[in-house]
């Protein structure tokens, strides 16, 4: 998630500006290796997050998962945070810190990993609901990761990024939700933040799906209809009594086609 509490790679107007990465298969090879890494630790946490575990124990089990893997966890490394993970817990929207709360039922927590494998970056995301949540807050979850798959597939057909914002809009709307336009999803590879922008707004400029491209797709939605807030540490925030979802995926653009790696 791109966005001025993670202050790291080009503003949103330098990415606006700056030159698309195009990476031979060779390099797209390595991207996919880092990403393979963050796709497996997302899939280890299905079986660690349960009422009962503690935020920062999260956190430990995702730094060690990396280090053992000889991945860099660099969120740590980089000084950008003490923790080696973002936790974001029900109204948290993105960019939470692990906190020492221990996971209730009903709970739904969003954790996003960033690591580099070999001086290439990986970077994904996922909401979990804790032990049985409510129909309507399972709805959102769902929903959110559906809208991703959905999102490559008209990808697929349009080959346009400025494709996903009306796409992505219009969907949530239909349920009641609401996309939040203030992140965005970017490329990634030798940088954690590479151009393109990915926005979920249409922002009327074309940008053309070419082999060689490979970049983030990871709308945050919410069934909020206020506005988003910042706390004192960065993460945004959604009202009290609301909900946000994330799943945040890493996708290739091949000869052959679209491929997700994350």
């Amino acid at each position: 998630m791109r966005d001025i509490s993670l202050c790291t790679g080009p503003s949103r107007e330098e990415h606006e500006r700056g030159e698309i990465s195009y990476y031979s298969r060779e390099e797209r090879f390595y991207i996919s290796q880092a990403a393979a890494l963050v796709r497996d630790l997302l899939r280890q946490l299905e079986k660690i997050i349960k009422p009962g575990v503690n935020e920062l124990d999260i956190d430990i089990f995702c730094e060690n998962y990396i280090l053992l893997r000889n991945g860099d966890p660099f969120l740590k490394s980089s000084g950008l945070y003490e923790y080696s993970a973002l936790i974001s817990r029900n109204n948290k929207a993105y960019h939470g810190i692990p906190e020492n709360y221990v996971l209730r039922e009903g709970d739904i927590v969003t954790v996003d990993i960033v690591l580099r494998k070999d001086g290439w970056y990986g970077d994904g995301a996922e909401t979990y609901p804790v032990g049985n949540c409510p129909p309507e807050i399972m709805d959102i979850v769902r929903f959110s990761k559906e809208i991703v798959f959905d999102s490559v597939k008209i990808l697929e057909q349009k080959q346009d990024l400025d494709v996903l914002g009306d796409f992505i809009s219009e969907k949530s709307r239909e349920i009641g939700l609401r996309v939040l336009q203030e992140g965005a999803g970017h490329g990634i590879g030798r940088e954690l933040h590479e151009s393109p922008l990915v926005q979920y707004v249409t922002s009327g400029r074309s940008c053309p799906l070419k082999p060689g491209m490979v970049f983030t797709l990871e709308p945050v939605f919410t069934n909020c209809p206020y506005d988003i807030f910042y706390d004192e540490l960065g993460t945004a925030m959604v009202r009290e009594g609301f909900v946000a979802s994330q799943f945040e995926y890493t996708v290739a653009v091949q000869e052959e086609g679209l491929e997700i790696l994350v």
